[in-house]
């Protein structure tokens, strides 16, 4: 069968490759090639949404450089589920896993396998967790506000006490903008009814209900809203040049994105050099 590839970005090579499927009954066979060569296989027949992994290193070729490329293949007709794969190199530096979901709230948290989520907590060993959720529920017109607060504090307090270890950082819900269907939509704060861009009226509820929570038990908060600029920024990065957001006033874009990452890692920074200077017993 064709594999299915991963590729580095940049073309900086990698050391290790860990690769997880989940296993089922009459689950199939898969093997993991790196750099177009065969270096270990898996048999997934097995208990359902049983996880398991194959950990491999690049192979000796007398070079520094590392692989640049994964590949998974099914070798039977068989099912296979791939559920991530995990790249990393040897130095010092910072290791950082990302996991998201279309369209994800903060439900699917809960609709995690509880034992695969702690197994995955437990080997990671993470120092620190960053969440952030919100802009999908913030755009529902009918979101109850308290249940969401029940679900937020439960869900992340749950992640918390399967990493006790690690910090939770809330990432807060950014701006967002919507305008009816049909219009020639006007500039967000102009005075054009519904064809104006305006922010959905939960979102502004969501982001109260992420910093109360976030406040009460403890865990840090960043205010991605306020980092953009407040009401309309979202609008105003769209007609930037060039442009920091989609025209859909949700997402960002790549250089947006990057701007926002550079504020948020200086303000980690900032904070954590008031922290040394304060001593770590304040």
């Amino acid at each position: 069968m064709e594999p299915r590839c991963y590729g580095s970005r940049g073309g900086r090579g990698y050391d290790r490759v860990e690769v997880a499927f989940l296993k089922e009954p009459g689950g199939g066979k898969a093997e993991v090639l790196i750099d177009g060569t065969p270096t270990g296989s898996i048999d997934l027949d097995g208990t359902a949404d049983e996880r398991a992994t194959l950990e491999l290193r690049a192979p000796a070729t007398g070079t520094p450089v590392g692989f640049r490329e994964i590949a998974v293949r099914a070798l039977t007709d068989a099912p296979v589920t791939v559920t991530g794969v995990d790249v990393g190199r040897e130095g010092d530096g910072v290791s950082y896993l990302s996991l998201g979901f279309p369209g994800a709230t903060v439900q699917c948290l809960q609709r995690l396998t509880t034992e695969n989520l702690a197994d995955d907590l437990r080997r990671m060993a993470p120092d620190y967790v960053v969440l952030a959720f919100g802009t999908n529920e913030g755009f529902d017109d009918g979101l109850d506000l308290d249940r969401y607060t029940q679900r937020f504090r439960s869900a992340i307090a749950e992640l918390q006490r399967r990493a006790p270890q690690a910090p939770i950082l809330v990432i807060g819900t950014p701006d967002g903008n919507r305008v009816a269907r049909g219009c020639a939509p006007a500039r967000c704060g102009s005075d054009a009814g519904e064809c104006t861009w305006t922010e959905p009226p939960k979102l502004a509820g969501v982001r109260d209900v992420q910093r109360r929570i976030a406040g009460d038990a403890g865990w840090a908060y960043w205010d991605w809203f306020a980092a953009m600029g407040g009401s309309c920024s979202i609008d105003r990065m769209a007609g930037a040049d060039p442009a920091l957001a989609t025209p859909d006033h949700v997402h960002l874009t790549k250089a947006g994105y990057e701007g926002l990452a550079d504020t948020l890692f200086g303000d980690l920074m900032n904070a954590y050099s008031d922290w040394k200077a304060r001593g770590p017993a304040s």
